[in-house]
Order: C-alpha cells, then structure tokens, then sequence
C-alpha cells in the first residue's frame, strides 16, 4: 500500500476514535447534570398583589449551594445589575412569563435547564414586572428558596408556587442599571495589544540573544 494512502487511512482511524471519545465524554457529563423542569401554578404578581404579571415579564431561575439567597451585584452602591449574582449562587435559566402555557394568568412553565446537583442544592426565582430592558426604577420580587435534590432518573420537576401560601410578588422597589459589556472593536484593539506585547517581547530577547552571540564571538577572535 502506498506511503500516503496508509498516512491517510491513520488519520481517519485517528479522528473516528477521537471523535467517539468526545462524544462519550459529552454523555458522561450530561448524565451527571440535572434536568429542571419547573413552573408556577398560582400567579407572580405585581406590586399591589392584586394582579398577576403580565406576558413577557422577565424571569430568572437561580441555584445555589445552600439555602441562602445572595442578593444581585450592585453599581455605585445603589443600583442593582438585574442578570447578577453573588456568593455562590448562579443563573440557571430565563423564563419569561407566559399564561398559554399553562392557561393562566402571571403563570409559566418551561424546562431543560441542566445544573450540576453538586454545586446546585436549591433553587429560587427572581423575577419583574417588565419585559425589559431591565433598567432604571423597577419592582421586582423574589420566591422562597426550595430544595433541588428531589429528582429523580435525572429530572427535578418543580412548582415553585404550589398553592396559596406560596405567593410571591414585586413588592421591591429598586434602581437597575446595564453595566455595557466591551465591544468587538474594544475587544480587537485588546488582542491587538496582547499580540504587540508578545512581539516586543519575543524581539528583546532574540537581541540580548544576537548581542550575547556577538561579545562570545568577539572574546574568541581576541583569545585565538
């Protein structure tokens, strides 16, 4: 068999295999993350807790280690920054609200949302009433914090509003600002940088190179 048709037939043998491995890679993570699938059977309401949350209103599914909800990130000691988190908790997902789901009012149901059980113990919404952007004085409200270690074969199923005595509302009142994130000119220039850096770099130290090259050579010419 020629040289390149046996190099060739290596090299499909080697990305057949790799590419196995990669995927039994992805199962085997996948298998150690929880499926959430969750909703609210009575309504989120608003601020007067008269009427439920409009359609579109703005909602984040959020994890934690323990049973302590860590309140948003803050700008200029005042504001809060709406899609933050402190502590230990994250952001599993974002809903928004949606009555045609399950034909109800302030209501919503949506799911696979994955989280690793291990750093993820228990779940709380924090949500809006606004559609967004979330920005400027709005209300704004929070669930309790409930367990996310009763799922099984690998899906939690979760009402985080079950009956009357789990009512939540936008009762908070607060400032919100959007702290911009760089731009892709911004984000360029930086590479930019980095790059000149390194070639500033990489050119001292071919010179302390072409220079110490030059005195050896230089001591030997004198010696001999």
């Amino acid at each position: 068999m020629p040289m390149e048709n046996r190099c060739a037939r290596g090299w499909r043998v080697f990305w057949g295999v790799f590419s196995v491995l990669l995927l039994l890679m992805g199962h085997l993570f996948a298998a150690n993350l929880v499926n959430l699938q969750c909703w609210v059977t009575y309504a989120l309401m608003n601020s007067n807790g008269a009427s439920p949350l409009a359609d579109g209103s703005i909602v984040l599914i959020i994890g934690s280690s323990n049973d302590t909800v860590d309140p948003m990130n803050t700008y200029g000691g005042t504001s809060y920054i709406a899609r933050s988190t402190t502590g230990d908790d994250q952001i599993i997902g974002e809903v928004t609200v949606d009555s045609s789901e399950l034909g109800s009012n302030g209501t919503f149901y949506s799911g696979d949302f994955y989280f690793d059980p291990d750093e993820v113990k228990y779940l709380y919404l924090r949500f809006w009433d606004s559609s967004g952007p979330l920005t400027g004085m709005l209300n704004w409200g929070e669930s309790a914090i409930t367990s996310a270690q009763d799922y099984a074969f690998g899906v939690l199923w979760l009402d985080f509003s079950p009956d009357t005595n789990h009512i939540w509302a936008t009762t908070n009142y607060d400032n919100f600002v959007i702290i911009p994130e760089p731009g892709s000119g911004g984000l360029v220039l930086l590479a930019l940088g980095l790059l000149a850096g390194m070639v500033s770099a990489s050119r001292g130290r071919n010179g302390a190179a072409e220079t110490e090259g030059g005195r050896e050579e230089e001591h030997n010419r004198i010696v001999y």
